[in-house]
């Protein structure tokens, strides 16, 4: 779950927080211990309900949250350096000691619920506007994996199960599809480029506006193509001139012969605006 006020606060020692509160594991609430007498405590459900989820309490005029203080009570030490209290059905006032756990930031993000939009209800599914379609994604060690492109939110909401199951673990928290995509998810990321592209090859993209091949090179365009194999060998240029021999180049079956130098045919089908916009000249005088 997100991160909250207080949970940067150092918490007591387990000793003084069982002296403010007792926690009944069965029950899953923590209780403020109210002395009416030397020998007498009356319980009293501690916690306020934050806007966020989740509760919590004051000590000394600091805010702590009752889950990490239920935590340390339980466990006897304190929360270790660079880990949150994670809970795992995604209910943030359910403190009850099953159902909190260690996690990282990062896991403790992948439990994440989806923030429900106009479109869909799927977490990792995202709808495009102008295509109308539905793309699944997700995000591991701090990078997004694009998962595809799909014609339904549940058919994305599938892969992104699939996904979040095999990077996520035990912190993955999924749309529960009932579709298993598990074999397919293998497939599209041992062949990203067949699946992800229907060119087949690194750079290279059908323009439909213009219904024609179309080449880029870190997201600067270098033209447009007859031809995808010819697309395919301006990105081969762009790349051994910025790279050297560590550049990673598309495999061609057979080099295309141009008929026009492969300046010309960078800006071939470019207007005027586009002439001035377009990387490729830049990219064929070594200016970039």
């Amino acid at each position: 779950m997100a991160k909250a006020k207080g949970i940067s606060n150092p918490l007591p020692t387990p000793d003084r927080l069982r002296e403010l509160f007792f926690y009944p594991s069965a029950m899953g609430k923590l209780y403020n211990l109210k002395t009416r007498s030397p020998n007498a405590y009356r319980l009293e459900e501690a916690g306020t309900l934050h806007h966020t989820g989740y509760l919590y309490v004051s000590i000394d005029k600091k805010s702590y949250g009752v889950h990490r203080i239920i935590w340390v009570m339980r466990h006897g030490k304190d929360i270790p350096k660079g880990y949150e209290i994670d809970h795992i059905d995604g209910n943030k006032s359910n403190n009850h000691i099953d159902n909190l756990r260690l996690a990282t930031r990062a896991e403790n993000m992948q439990n994440k619920s989806k923030r429900i939009d106009g479109n869909n209800s799927y977490k990792g599914v995202h709808h495009r506007k102008i295509s109308g379609r539905y793309s699944a994604s997700i995000t591991y060690n701090g990078e997004q994996i694009a998962l595809g492109n799909y014609d339904s939110a549940l058919e994305a909401a599938a892969f992104y199960d699939a996904a979040a199951i095999k990077f996520h673990g035990k912190f993955a928290r999924h749309n529960n599809t009932g579709i298993d995509r598990s074999k397919e998810l293998e497939d599209f990321l041992a062949n990203p480029l067949t699946t992800r592209n229907k060119s087949g090859y690194r750079g290279v993209s059908w323009s439909s506006r213009r219904n024609i091949w179309r080449a880029q090179f870190k997201r600067k365009g270098l033209g447009y193509f007859a031809t995808k194999e010819e697309a395919a060998l301006a990105y081969n240029e762009a790349a051994k001139r910025l790279h050297g021999e560590f550049a990673c180049l598309n495999v061609i079956p057979e080099t295309p012969r141009l008929g026009r130098s492969l300046g010309e045919q960078l800006t071939l089908f470019d207007s005027p605006k586009e002439k001035a916009q377009t990387w490729g000249m830049g990219f064929l005088s070594n200016t970039y």
